[in-house]
């Protein structure tokens, strides 16, 4: 089967189109994740906090748009990964769906907790007494909740807490919406509506 420029330029409007609701959200979320200087120091990624990395830097290193971890890591990371799920149909209006939004948080074991200094002591660190992914949890709910995203104002309906067999803490938060159910469509790199809603 012979690759044509044309190929190639239909598969790139989907990577750019921003009309799809997974790679809209995740776009929209990366960008305000990054903006939190709270949550990317609380990361705490030595490497590009000693290089005074810039916040788009954390976007692919600690926080992705999928859940795939490697459970060694050669240097040890924490991770937000960001996921979308539509799982419904409003039952009434075909129209309509419930989009969720959703934080796995990840902290390895060696770097759980978070250490502060006090100012007149930079040598001592002392415990906080807070879990670091509770605290990326805190942070992110008080960035999130019932804030108003392409699709909608999302709310918190999920916060729950685990742990992986490869020493990991983990929190997950789910935020949900009521949104529009797919009424366009990419076809040849242009966006359509679809007419048969109800099909």
């Amino acid at each position: 089967m012979k690759w044509t420029k044309e190929d190639e330029e239909v598969l790139k409007s989907y990577i750019e189109d921003l009309q799809d609701d997974n790679n809209k959200l995740k776009h929209e979320v990366f960008e305000k994740l990054a903006r939190n200087k709270y949550i990317c120091h609380v990361l705490n990624n030595e490497a590009l906090e000693d290089e005074d990395a810039e916040p788009d830097d954390y976007l692919y290193e600690n926080i992705i748009p999928y859940e795939i971890i490697h459970p060694t890591q050669v240097k040890v990371k924490n991770f937000i990964c960001v996921l979308t799920r539509q799982t419904e149909l409003y039952r009434y209006d075909k129209a309509i769906k419930l989009q969720q939004i959703i934080f796995k948080i990840y902290c390895e074991q060696a770097n759980g907790m978070v250490n502060s200094e006090f100012p007149e002591s930079k040598n001592t660190l002392i415990p906080l007494g807070m879990a670091r992914h509770d605290l990326i949890a805190a942070l992110i709910k008080s960035e999130f909740n019932y804030y108003p995203l392409s699709c909608g104002k999302i709310r918190l309906v999920q916060d729950t807490e685990d742990a992986t067999d490869t020493d990991y803490a983990t929190r997950m938060l789910i935020f949900e919406c009521y949104t529009d159910a797919n009424l366009t469509k990419n076809i040849n790199g242009q966006q359509q509506m679809i007419n048969k809603v109800w099909s």
